[in-house]
């Protein structure tokens, strides 16, 4: 399947108490997935308008492109997941002066458990390595995170 979307955002406001102009900026999205009997793969697109809070206010445009594969397995009611991210973002019609950037990667991997028709069990690892920018000096590191989550269906 294929899905596709898109439209333009008007940004106002003020950087660093400096008013920055009216513009447009564009946004989309495009995702192709396929599923085969046990398996889903997922490989999508996104552009976008996203605010930075980090060392200073400002918009910055947005790409990130990411893969994902649901797998079932031998075991009953179990699926494995496994998902890839690559993103970048650079200012935006900033008036501030300086450069702000970031380039993320990161992953996810994950086994999700049907416990009953309506309670799923989902265990996942996510490892990121984001590396912010500010006027040529980097700040990176890695963020790790283990979860359980227990999701309720009501239908």
């Amino acid at each position: 399947s294929f899905d596709a979307s898109g439209g333009v955002q008007v940004l106002s406001g003020e950087v660093n108490g400096v008013p920055i102009s009216t513009a447009i900026a564009p946004f989309g999205s495009f995702a192709i997935a396929w599923n085969i009997p046990t398996t889903m793969i997922s490989l999508a697109y996104r552009s976008a308008i996203v605010p930075s809070f980090l060392f200073q206010g400002g918009a910055l445009l947005n790409h990130t492109v990411s893969f994902r594969m649901t797998q079932s397995t031998p075991i009953s009611d179990v699926a494995g997941l496994l998902e890839v991210n690559y993103g970048v973002a650079n200012e935006y019609g900033s008036n501030s002066g300086s450069a702000f950037s970031w380039t993320t990667v990161g992953g996810t991997a994950g086994l999700l458990y049907r416990a009953t028709k309506k309670t799923f069990l989902t265990l996942t690892y996510s490892y990121q390595n984001v590396d912010n920018i500010l006027v040529g000096t980097h700040f990176a590191y890695d963020r790790h995170v283990g979860q359980i989550a227990v999701t309720q269906a009501f239908f």
